[in-house]
């Protein structure tokens, strides 16, 4: 981390005897966060609703109502906006909608919420199961994208939960099932970012943020899916394959190439963000084992030098479509995104949690 991200007194912690790492994740948070809520958020494009999770989490941590406030306001514009789902809210923020409906009590974001729920239900599957999302599309209808993997079953879990509704947990395993068919590489377990299901191929690429999607939702489900859930074990195994394929394909800087198994292409800010807020919360809450931290240590030291004096994540690529692998090192770099600021608010204060609990 520059130390223009940081206020004075704060600074002076990083050169001092007694570094107190407490403050300082703090102060990087309040950073990242402040310039999180500038993006022009479109609601809803891919990438934004991860945006609002890591604000959310970031109110949480800091206790600043304005983050919390930002985000109720955008999901209370969309809920007045738009009573009808449509295509234009696939990749809506559900998870998000339930967390404020929690903090609120405001039924018209649970009624919103079962709307998003009966659209996920009506999506066309591919052969293996996996949802189409976007069947309005020509071009696009065939498709199954990884970052669905971060969208769909998290939230109907969490929906699940909220309504007592099992036929939502059913949803959220056969669709999540789907996309781990088609999408996991059964040789190394990374995830491809895309498979058309009309010629029954992949796009052949190991997108960095895509496993970085992926590895989200695959957390987030096995948290709220029942444990003695038949889905669980084929889960777990596509979570602990992933995992151990991501440790070997990390850069020695800490960072991860755009296409993971591949050097020649550029490093990438937001995998770094991802993995180290996937796995350190997956070491926190039990589904990965302790020694998975030596690698989420080194993505956080490398975040932290990627976050510019205004709390801009840099070095974070555009908004990526599929390509081959040599698609993805033309991406240019640069600029504000959401799916750099929200994981690394989300790896922010998943350290906040992890400090916070050696210090117990």
């Amino acid at each position: 981390m520059r130390d223009g991200a940081l206020s004075g007194g704060r600074r002076a912690l990083l050169h001092g005897d007694g570094v107190n790492e407490r403050w300082v994740t703090l102060d990087l948070i309040h950073c990242l966060a402040t310039r999180t809520i500038v993006y022009p958020y479109k609601v809803w494009g891919y990438g934004e609703a991860i945006g609002l999770e890591g604000l959310l989490a970031a109110a949480d941590a800091t206790g600043a109502p304005a983050y919390f406030q930002f985000v109720h306001g955008l999901i209370d514009a969309w809920v007045a906006a738009r009573p009808e789902i449509g295509f234009a809210d696939h990749v809506a923020p559900g998870q998000v909608l339930l967390a404020i409906y929690e903090r609120t009590g405001d039924e018209r974001l649970l009624r919103q919420a079962l709307r998003l729920a009966r659209f996920f239900a009506g999506l066309p599957r591919s052969p293996e199961g996996a949802a189409l999302h976007r069947p309005d599309h020509p071009e696009f209808a065939a498709y199954v994208y990884v970052d669905c993997l971060a969208v769909d079953a998290p939230f109907l879990c969490h929906l699940a939960q909220l309504t007592g509704d099992a036929q939502f947990f059913r949803l959220a395993t056969d669709l999540l099932l789907g996309h781990i068919r088609v999408l996991q590489d059964q040789t190394n377990g990374l995830f491809y970012h895309l498979y058309d299901s009309a010629r029954r191929q992949t796009n052949g690429a190991f997108w960095g943020r895509g496993n970085g999607w992926a590895i989200l939702g695959l957390l987030a489900t096995l948290e709220r899916l029942p444990h003695d859930d038949p889905a669980q074990g084929t889960i777990r195994t596509a979570l602990e394959r992933q995992a151990a394929a991501l440790v070997k394909v990390q850069d020695e800087s800490g960072h991860w190439h755009t296409v993971l198994d591949r050097p020649d292409t550029s490093l990438e800010a937001s995998v770094s963000a991802f993995l180290s807020a996937a796995l350190t919360h997956g070491v926190r809450v039990g589904l990965l084992p302790g020694w998975y931290l030596d690698t989420a240590d080194r993505a956080w030291s490398a975040l932290r030098t990627s976050v510019d004096a205004n709390g801009t994540v840099a070095g974070v690529s555009q908004a990526t479509p599929p390509g081959d692998a040599a698609h993805y090192n033309q991406v240019p770099t640069g600029g504000l995104y959401p799916w750099g600021q929200g994981p690394a608010l989300l790896a922010a204060t998943e350290r906040l949690m992890a400090d916070g609990a050696k210090h117990a």
